[in-house]
């Protein structure tokens, strides 16, 4: 399998994180923040330009590119993905419409792929996270026909539980990867998911054998970069990470 994670382009609670504080896990400490920031944030501006940049890149280079040296197999980058997944939070899905265009591909609603914490308001002060029942099967099929929902997600939203813990993030993404690999390790499929940054976190220190609590590490990556592993069931090799060379410099964020 070829493995390829997708940020979401920028969104309107990064605007908000950039301008109101310098923590990069959410702005938890800063109840300005947390009162104005959007529940499921849409894109930016900037957000929506460059999920047409990464549309394009990937269209245009559907029939591959040589992304490594000459005669290293990993080196070509094949776009044509056999399956793609995305989670239902708005940032994402919009992100993933102009690839889904692009490759003529229906992309399947992975529930489980959303960030860290689910859909949630914070009220005055209170540390309390109310959460959110977020968008429904309905608004999804009106909005984005293109993606299939999955048959379990409840009628009036896809998000009915309390906030989510990190641990109980890194949980998550220990599931996602193992039917992950349960379906496509020991497959040529090429295989998108687009997700968070908090998330892609989470399943590359399940990738590579890290404790959840371990804070030395850290995989930063930029809104709408591509991360490429190749993965079977012996080997698990990073290809490369940020992958952001189709934005102007003035558009990364």
């Amino acid at each position: 399998m070829k493995f390829y994670f997708i940020r979401h382009a920028q969104s309107e609670n990064n605007v908000l994180l950039d301008k109101m504080t310098t923590d990069s896990h959410h702005g938890e400490e800063n109840d300005e923040y947390l009162r104005i920031r959007y529940p499921d944030a849409p894109l930016s501006a900037l957000g929506r330009e460059q999920a047409k940049l990464l549309g394009g890149f990937i269209g245009e280079k559907i029939n591959g590119v040589q992304s490594a040296t000459v005669g290293d197999a990993s080196g070509f980058d094949e776009f044509t993905f056999t399956h793609m997944y995305v989670s239902p939070m708005a940032r994402t899905l919009d992100t993933a419409s102009p690839v889904a265009e692009a490759l003529d591909i229906k992309p399947v609603i992975w529930e489980d792929l959303h960030e860290q914490g689910g859909l949630w308001i914070q009220e005055g002060t209170k540390a309390e996270k109310i959460p959110q029942p977020g968008l429904t099967p309905a608004q999804i099929k009106e909005k984005y026909p293109r993606f299939t929902i999955p048959k379990t997600m409840p009628a009036d939203g896809w998000w009915n539980r309390p906030h989510e813990k990190m641990e109980e993030c890194h949980q998550r993404s220990g599931r996602v990867l193992e039917e992950l690999l349960k379906k496509h390790a020991h497959t040529d499929d090429l295989v998108a998911m687009v997700s968070h940054g908090i998330f892609f976190n989470s399943l590359m220190f399940h990738l590579c054998g890290f404790a959840p609590e371990d804070a030395r590490f850290y995989f930063g990556i930029q809104n709408v970069s591509i991360t490429r592993l190749d993965i079977n069931n012996e080997v698990k090799k990073l290809v490369y990470q940020n992958r952001v060379e189709f934005l102007p410099d003035n558009m990364i964020s």
